[in-house]
């Protein structure tokens, strides 16, 4: 199936900026799919690196970036690492920009 991901423009911006790489919007919108309407994921980095197809490492940095860049937040759990977006469009014009509800 076919669909659309709608992306704010801040994640853009960061991109630009050279905050984040390009690397960085691959994993963003690849955990915007895995999230969907759930809070937040629980996955290995193995299987996410496989499934991205990008080395371990380099998937490592690009999350480690969307952190610092304040658009994720991930949690060690006893099994798992908890990855939350906190930069995401939650309705038709509200979104959420770095754990911030903002309306347009």
């Amino acid at each position: 199936m076919n669909y659309f991901i709608r992306v704010p423009n801040e994640i853009f911006e960061d991109v630009v900026s050279g905050q984040l790489k390009d690397c960085d919007l691959k994993t963003y919108i690849y955990l915007i799919k895995k999230v969907g309407s759930k809070e937040c994921i629980y996955m290995p980095l193995e299987k996410m690196s496989e499934e991205l197809s990008v080395n371990e490492r380099t998937l490592k940095r690009s999350l480690s970036r969307l952190e610092g860049a304040k658009h994720i937040e991930r949690k060690r759990t006893i099994r798992n690492t908890q990855t939350k977006l906190k930069t995401f469009v939650k309705a038709k014009n509200v979104f959420k920009v770095k754990g911030r509800l903002v309306r347009n």
